[in-house]
């Protein structure tokens, strides 16, 4: 049963549960490692086994027994009495490294050994009674718990058991032949196609075949009387009597030829194809239900885009007056810097604005204006920063995925995740990135205008400075020109001198290079509002994918139904 990409993971066949089709995955993932593990053990074994299976107090343990011709199952009318698979085997038998039920522990007792306390089974414990019978060298015959325990241990060993199962041998009583649990059983057994017997024990007066067939022709298929057999009550000496009596003598006769060594290698082959169909028919609808499941989720994360879109423009609309003050401001703090390397008479301007300007600033109407360094820059911006506009658009969006995003069915996965409290960004997290924002910001301010600075060919140089020794004292201007930081008091200052400055190579450089710095600035702005909203998008992105198959799971899904088909 193996094939290309090995086992499936079946612990990663999962899904968020945005459609109907959840269900479906669900009750078939429950189901299908179970029988994968069978079928590969089935393919790889020449065991034929054969579980007895019925009710409680139907007589199967007697009947198991007297077909191993020895008292290997306690019998009695205790409920329940067998609380444990018991196995009779031969004792050449080997169960296989590859026994799909590894949580069962197998003890083997040889034939002839002491029994006292120890054939009613137990719980999570398989109970192998070996002989040395030719005739069944291959075959396993299985006493079970009851199929209609109270036990839920009991029932799932039964379950399990009915997996491996070549062929079943069904007991009921005629006080229990019509019960709604052993019928649904035994239909299942019908409808699944597996070979059976169907033995009516504890049979008295007047209960018959027509009976029998009447009872159990709910179903739309007709009863095979032919593997159905009906045995007399006994209320002594149970074994004995059903070795004497003549219609079980007549069932052995047609159960050892149909399991006989020239019909067995059939009846394995036919489990098997079966098995094979089975569980390629499940895969093929746990895909089918998967590939909805992820239509359904590429349409989710369409939705959340649009969300986010929405959330993103209404944080940038509420930010766009503050950044663009604070960009501009930025931008001419650091276009200074760099032409100030052209302004020849940059000293004695600002030793004239310094003179000039000195009694505004003495009586406090001018601020001074220290250059700044990056920590100081940086931390004036954070603290000018409003991100509760962040905030708002972040928990607009948690809104609108909890109320339009967020699946109707309690059981779904996603609508579950959804509402882990440390899936919403808190304040805190919304504040460190909208700072981490900033600091690439700054850098990459700083970082333009150093590349600038190498970049300006050595023709566009000379013209700047020819233009600045041309023009002397007007240079006092360029400030003005290039939309430089300067208080009101300085415009006024330099206006008398403005209107002799020309649209010159200085003064037409720096005015592309400010605004190419300045759409691209605002373009950056823009990006880092939205790479902290997009943080919680992300996060509900990650949260629907945390919950869908990989796509190593869904090759390995069709390899398998590829394998099953051949």
């Amino acid at each position: 049963m193996g094939h290309s990409g090995g086992t499936p993971s079946w612990n990663e066949l999962r899904s968020p549960g945005l459609t109907p089709a959840f269900g479906e995955i669900q009750r078939l993932a429950h189901g299908m490692p179970r029988r994968y593990a069978v079928a590969s053990y089935k393919l790889s074994s020449s065991l034929v086994w054969i579980p007895v299976i019925g009710g409680t107090g139907t007589g199967k343990s007697s009947i198991f027994n007297t077909l191993c011709g020895s008292r290997l199952s306690a019998t009695g009318v205790e409920r329940p009495k067998t609380r444990g698979p018991i196995l009779f085997g031969h004792r050449d038998a080997i169960l296989g490294a590859r026994f799909p039920f590894p949580d069962l522990v197998v003890t083997r007792l040889e034939a002839g050994a002491d029994l006292a306390g120890r054939n009613a089974g137990a719980p999570g414990q398989l109970l192998y009674f070996e002989h040395d019978d030719p005739t069944l060298r291959d075959v396993i015959l299985v006493d079970t718990p009851d199929v209609d325990s109270v036990e839920i241990t009991n029932r799932r060993m039964v379950e399990d058991l009915y997996l491996l199962a070549d062929m079943v041998i069904f007991v009921t009583s005629q006080e229990k032949y019509a019960d709604d649990v052993l019928y649904q059983f035994l239909d299942r057994i019908r409808g699944d196609g597996k070979p059976f017997f169907l033995l009516v024990n504890k049979v008295q007066s007047p209960l018959t075949m027509d009976d029998i067939m009447s009872s159990l022709g709910k179903s739309s298929m007709a009863w095979p009387t032919e593997s159905t057999w009906l045995l007399p009550f006994a209320p002594l000496e149970v074994e004995e009597s059903l070795r004497r009596d003549e219609a079980f003598q007549r069932f052995c006769s047609v159960f050892i030829r149909e399991i006989g060594a020239d019909r067995r290698s059939s009846l394995m082959q036919r489990e098997r194809s079966r098995l094979a169909r089975e569980l390629k028919g499940q895969v093929d609808r746990v895909v089918e239900a998967l590939r909805t499941e992820n239509q359904a989720a590429v349409q989710w994360i369409e939705h959340l885009d649009v969300f986010f879109d929405a959330a993103c423009k209404k944080a940038i609309e509420a930010q766009e007056k503050q950044s663009t003050e604070e960009s501009r401001s930025s931008i001419q703090r650091e276009i200074r810097k760099h032409f100030s390397r052209y302004d020849l008479l940059g000293k004695p301007r600002r030793m004239v604005a310094r003179v000039v300007l000195s009694p505004f600033r003495a009586l406090g109407l001018i601020p001074d204006n220290p250059v700044e360094s990056h920590e100081d820059t940086l931390r004036k911006m954070r603290e000018k920063m409003d991100i509760l506009p962040i905030v708002a658009a972040i928990e607009g969006l948690n809104r609108e995925v909890l109320e339009k995003l967020s699946p109707g069915e309690e059981d779904s996965p996603l609508r579950r995740e959804l509402r882990r409290a440390d899936l919403a960004l808190t304040r805190e997290e919304i504040r460190q990135a909208v700072w981490e924002g900033q600091e690439r910001l700054l850098a990459w301010l700083e970082h333009t205008f150093q590349e600038m600075a190498r970049g300006i060919p050595k023709s566009k140089e000379i013209g700047i400075y020819s233009t600045s020794i041309l023009w002397g004292g007007l240079i006092l201007s360029l400030e003005v020109a290039i939309g430089g930081g300067i208080t009101l008091l300085e415009v006024v200052l330099d206006s008398a001198i403005a209107p002799f400055v020309t649209r010159g190579a200085v003064e037409l450089f720096a005015y592309h290079e400010l605004q190419k710095v300045g759409r691209k600035l605002a373009q950056r702005y823009r990006e880092s509002v939205k790479s902290v909203i997009r943080l919680q998008r992300d996060r509900y992105a990650v949260c629907l994918r945390s919950l869908q198959p990989s796509d190593q799971v869904m090759a390995d899904l069709h390899a398998l139904a590829r394998k099953l088909s051949s």
